[in-house]
């Protein structure tokens, strides 16, 4: 037995002990050597059975097949802690066993041991299949491989360097051999099964956001868009509360490309997003780059119609608050997130983080949170979204009417602030001529909102608007125009209203009939009203006169109609009892 184990040194293919040739390019068996999870040998497809010390010592040969591996590395594997007297015996007689059971021809040079060049391990199959892959097809006969699994590498071995680095190098090739695969499923139009090889990578590594690209990208082109969505709201999730880990610049542009790759049919606008069609790709540019946007401007800047237009487009899922309803339901504002208004009480014996995590929770499946009139919203309702804010990573749109007002959770905040809009901006956006520019401007002050509802009241009357003047010769003027115009004064109080009736009335009697009391609000109708160069008042456009005339109570314009009958009677232009 001791002879059998004495090892010689040779310099070329060796003998097994069995008397088999092994030389390499020879016709001897093929010898399999595996080191996924417990270590595998087999000879022309049957396998042999190994005990702990064999399995030890053919998967220490196995870490570098060129070099090969010394007697005192290898009874380091074998025994990490204390190895007995007879280590260097035992592994000997160990590696005698190999060549005799198997026919391993295992080599001794310059005092390392060596496997011949005709073993098979898992380097050498997964390179052969890398190069196959690499001529485009898809391989179909080592389908255990190609499919992504976790592989445990060298798992009879402790985890030493040299382990370590081996186990680094078969992980490097199984990267490129799925890589392969999946370029080669693709090239071949298999997408449902490059979909799955992408998947199950993922679940595999999910810290790698290359992965989730390749899976993204492969749902878009198999057509499968509600798939992406769902996936890149998964890989969201999965980096920064399992990894902690934001998503970087990468897996943002793939929110674009799930944006771009829709030809559904969008919910129709009311209107045209009159002059803002750059500021609604800004916004989308910076939302997709992680950035917390608010849109800042006085009222009727066209600040919600603008949050409005990006949450409508948007390719995955957004929710808009109304940060007003926490002023008329305490609350008010979370109902919308949470589908219910927690009773007071209740909310008020528990902890703000609970009802942020509350909140959290339910932004999970929430891309983009539209916060409307940020600068309205409740204490309580601001404190609970700020906490949910701070462990959501949906992005957050916000709009307000003071600037620089804060969003509750979040600290990088890009201010956008809207302004109106000259006659040049309203013609050239509405495809008017400069006349036309101009009566519209006098109409809304330039302000988007009125804009945009005046356009979108011209669509629904019929009526373009290079004719609008001529609707002051109009018996009535069409209740979509009459409305959107009458917006411009709403909120004004009874005796702006009055002064105004005052003046449609009496216009044509240049004002003299005009309530001089009246006259001391007209600091209120800037835009509306104007004196003239005798200081007389008079309507910035006759249209504000024709709509304002249609809506004057009916006892109102009788007595008018009175007058101006009991004025023309008298032939003098004047009332008779104010001559006298």
């Amino acid at each position: 037995m001791a002879s059998a184990a004495q090892d010689v040194e040779v310099d070329g293919p060796t003998a097994s002990a069995s008397g088999t040739a092994s030389a390499s390019g020879g016709s001897g068996p093929v010898v399999r050597i595996g080191v996924d999870g417990p270590t595998t040998l087999t000879v022309d497809g049957v396998e042999v059975a190994l005990s702990v010390a064999e399995r030890v010592v053919v998967a220490a040969l196995v870490l570098d097949r060129r070099a090969g591996i010394d007697i005192d590395a290898l009874q380091d594997l074998r025994w990490p802690d204390e190895a007995p007297r007879t280590a260097r015996q035992s592994l000997q007689n160990t590696v005698s066993r190999l060549r005799s059971k198997a026919g391993l021809a295992i080599c001794l040079r310059a005092g390392r041991y060596v496997l011949p060049g005709e073993v098979q391990g898992d380097a050498e199959v997964l390179s052969a299949l890398r190069d196959r892959l690499a001529g485009g097809r898809p391989s179909t006969a080592d389908a255990g491989l190609l499919r992504p699994r976790r592989h445990r590498w060298f798992a009879d071995l402790p985890p030493t360097w040299a382990v370590r680095r081996a186990a680094g190098r078969l992980d490097a090739l199984v990267a490129e051999v799925t890589a392969g695969h999946l370029r080669a499923l693709r090239t071949a139009g298999r997408l449902a099964a490059a979909v799955g090889v992408a998947r199950d990578r993922c679940a595999i590594s999910p810290q790698d956001e290359a992965h989730w690209i390749e899976l993204i990208d492969l749902l878009l082109a198999a057509g499968q868009r509600l798939e992406a969505v769902t996936t890149y709201r998964e890989a969201c999730r999965q980096l920064a509360q399992d990894h902690g880990v934001d998503p970087g610049p990468g897996l943002r542009a793939v929110e674009e490309r799930i944006w771009a790759s829709t030809d559904a049919p969008r919910p129709a606008r009311r209107g045209p997003l009159v002059g803002r069609a750059g500021e609604e790709v800004h916004i989308r540019r910076l939302l997709t780059a992680g950035r917390t946007v608010l849109l800042q401007g006085p009222a009727w800047s066209g600040k919600t119609r603008l949050a409005r237009a990006v949450d409508t487009g948007w390719p995955v899922t957004a929710l808009r608050v109304d940060c007003r309803d926490s002023r008329r339901q305490p609350l008010g504002s979370l109902a919308p997130v949470l589908g219910a208004v927690p009773d007071l009480p209740a909310a008020a014996s528990s902890l703000v983080w609970r009802l942020g995590q509350r909140v959290a929770d339910a932004l999970d499946d929430v891309a983009l949170l539209v916060l409307d009139d940020v600068d309205r919203l409740a204490p309580l309702s601001r404190e609970v979204l700020a906490d949910a804010l701070r462990r959501s990573g949906c992005r957050v749109l916000a709009t307000s009417r003071r600037p620089g007002v804060a969003v509750p959770g979040r600290d990088d905040v890009e201010a956008i602030t809207l302004r109106g809009l000259d006659a040049g901006e309203i013609g050239a956006m509405l495809h008017l001529d400069r006349g036309s520019a101009e009566a519209v401007t006098q109409l809304t002050g330039g302000r988007p909102g009125l804009v945009l509802l005046l356009a979108d009241a011209a669509r629904q009357a019929g009526i373009d608007l290079r004719m609008v003047d001529r609707l002051v010769e109009a018996e009535r003027i069409p209740p979509p125009i009459a409305d959107a115009l009458l917006s411009r004064v709403a909120g004004m109080g009874p005796q702006a209203r009055a002064t105004l009736e005052s003046l449609a009335i009496h216009a044509p009697q240049r004002g003299a009939w005009l309530d001089l009391t009246a006259t001391e609000g007209l600091d209120t109708l800037d835009g509306l009203v104007r004196l003239d160069g005798d200081g007389h008042p008079r309507f910035c456009h006759p249209l504000f006169r024709r709509v304002v005339l249609d809506q004057v109570p009916e006892g109102v314009r009788a007595e008018a109609d009175l007058l101006r009958r009991v004025l023309e009677a008298d032939g003098r232009g004047r009332p008779a009892a104010l001559t006298a």
